[in-house]
């Protein structure tokens, strides 16, 4: 060892500097220390820098962007699937209406994940995945990943969203989206007549139950959002009581129209009122022969949907009987036709009915 103060050369245990009799601090490093704390500190930076660097290159390789975002199906956690695919987090957006929204994707029900393979040309990289599902079954899927700004992210090919979705419901009506409630999201004014206007900031493509209570009934509908961003309200699941009041009330003014056919009358002696005076006129014009009897046998409820006026449009299979008299002959049998009627908003009358042309009227 050295010196500190005149460098001369002095052995470990002096206590004094036998060249300028100075006191030999016993804290001074050898040389010989200085050098290997040296070359050792450059060692482990070496490491470090190298163990870093492949860390750094594995973390951001398209294989294992794809291993972390299956985990994360594995965990059920929307919130990582979220980070994973650039998602925000909303009342239509979360964990929950994930997974239910998705029910249908076999993706979603992934058990453990078996194999990863990418090919990866330029900034492009297509991963294929072989998984097993929660039913133990083995399947297959391609995740595609482009690189940007030095990273590699997964693009959303599967779980799409629809940005400003708008939904439009008859006027006073309460609604649910899949439990959520939607009068936060209606719009102060509307460019439909007769309807309110909803609007989502984002949410998944898919199928939605909406449960909506309007003019006392409570209705409930499926909804497939896709990228038209607009939905009018299909009213396909009446209740069935609420069907056969409707049938009920079309078959009443039905054999109305036909009644007043057969006896001749006036669409004053019916008390009819417009535009239901326009489809009595148009039957009578039709029905060229002398019909002497008619009887509804059945009347099947087919389809029932709102028009832009908010007025329920609902179609009915006619099945009836019926007894004629041409050229001074009788005819009777039986037939079945489809009509539309037009209902009024709170479901109480019907306000007019599409062309009732009927098998007889045309055969003879």
């Amino acid at each position: 060892m050295y010196c500190i103060y005149c460098g001369g050369k002095i052995k470990k245990e002096d206590n004094y500097c036998e060249h300028c009799g100075k006191k030999v601090k016993k804290e001074i490093f050898s040389l010989s220390t200085h050098v290997k704390i040296f070359l050792g500190g450059i060692f482990i930076v070496l490491l470090l820098s190298i163990g870093i660097g492949k860390i750094i290159q594995i973390a951001n390789s398209p294989e294992y962007q794809v291993i972390r975002f299956v985990k994360s199906f594995e965990q059920e956690n929307a919130k990582k699937i979220f980070r994973d695919l650039g998602l925000s987090n909303s009342e239509f957006m979360n964990e929950k209406t994930f997974f239910q929204t998705f029910e249908n994707e076999n993706i979603v029900h992934i058990q453990k994940l078996k194999q990863v393979s990418c090919e990866t040309k330029d900034n492009i990289s297509d991963c294929n995945i072989l998984y097993e599902t929660k039913e133990k079954k083995e399947l297959q899927e391609t995740i595609y990943l482009t690189k940007k700004d030095q990273k590699w992210t997964i693009e959303n090919t599967k779980f799409k969203t629809v940005k400003n979705w708008k939904l439009y419901l008859p006027n006073n009506a309460s609604a649910k989206l899949n439990n959520v409630d939607l009068a936060p999201y209606k719009q102060e004014t509307c460019d439909k007549d007769g309807f309110d206007c909803y609007q989502v900031e984002e949410i998944f493509k898919g199928n939605y139950i909406l449960n909506m209570n309007w003019n006392e009934m409570d209705l409930e509908t499926n909804v497939k959002i896709n990228e038209t961003n607009t939905y009018t309200l299909n009213t396909k699941d009446l209740t069935e009581n609420r069907k056969q009041e409707i049938l009920k009330m079309i078959q009443s003014i039905t054999e109305k129209l036909y009644r007043g056919v057969i006896e001749k009358k006036s669409k004053e002696d019916l008390n009819l009122q417009d535009p239901l005076t326009k489809t009595y006129e148009k039957l009578q014009k039709e029905i060229k022969q002398d019909l002497n009897d008619f009887q509804i046998q059945q009347l099947d409820f087919m389809d029932i949907t709102l028009d832009q006026n908010g007025l329920f449009q609902v179609q009915v299979k006619m099945n009836y009987t019926y007894q004629i008299t041409k050229n001074d002959q009788n005819h009777s049998g039986k037939s079945s036709d489809i009509f539309t009627a037009t209902i009024s908003k709170d479901m109480k009358e019907v306000q007019s009915m599409s062309s009732l042309v009927t098998f007889f009227s045309t055969k003879y």
